[in-house]
């Protein structure tokens, strides 16, 4: 978008950053990161586990290149968006930034791919998955959902098929949630469950009544 606030140059080591993307809009995103963006420096990286990033403001921010905060990224209002593949980036130590929604939400660009390690879902919030788009949370064990928050999202489906095109994984087999644990999740609406390979699926994919 040429609306878009964009952040080029070397990759930024800063004790803490606050991002307030407020401007709302018919747009891709309101504030583009093009760079490299990390809060730490090959073996120094130690000296920054402490520092967030907070993302504030009901506008989106897309993300095209690394983006790697040791002390983790707290959405806080408007769209996280994974603008490319591999954009959640790892430190040093091979761990990826934290991640912890307060509101505010998820989304990913047609055909990407991204991961997570660590993600806290404090509030109700929506992921948004464009086609052809996955979203794996890798380590299921490290994602927190707050009861009674819901967790809204959206995966495209083909027209005829009805099949879902793109998805969400938690872990890579059926055992990282229970039904019950995923109480709160709805996948286009309806309610979900793991399927063998981690990813989300509708709990009752539907019944077939036949008149006689």
């Amino acid at each position: 978008s040429t609306n878009a606030v964009v952040l080029q140059g070397m990759a930024s080591r800063v004790s803490t950053n606050i991002f307030v993307v407020a401007k709302t809009g018919d747009y891709d995103a309101d504030f583009v990161q093009d760079a490299t963006y990390a809060q730490y420096s090959g073996n120094n990286s130690y000296l920054y586990e402490t520092n967030i990033v907070r993302k504030l403001g009901a506008g989106t921010m897309r993300l095209n290149d690394i983006f790697n905060v040791p002390g983790g990224l707290f959405v806080e209002g408007g769209f996280l968006k994974l603008g490319a593949n591999y954009v959640w980036g790892k430190d040093s130590y091979g761990n990826r930034t934290p991640i912890t929604f307060v509101g505010g939400g998820l989304s990913a660009a047609a055909g990407t791919t991204n991961f997570f390690d660590k993600a806290t879902f404090r509030e109700t919030t929506t992921i948004k998955v464009e086609k052809d788009a996955v979203v794996t949370f890798s380590t299921a064990s490290n994602v927190t959902f707050t009861p009674g928050k819901r967790i809204n999202i959206t995966v495209p489906m083909d027209p005829t098929t009805k099949a879902l095109q793109g998805g969400v994984r938690i872990g890579y087999n059926v055992y990282g949630k229970t039904e019950e644990q995923l109480a709160d999740v709805r996948m286009n609406g309806r309610r979900v469950k793991l399927g063998s390979d981690g990813f989300l699926q509708y709990l009752n994919p539907g019944l077939a009544i036949i008149l006689r």
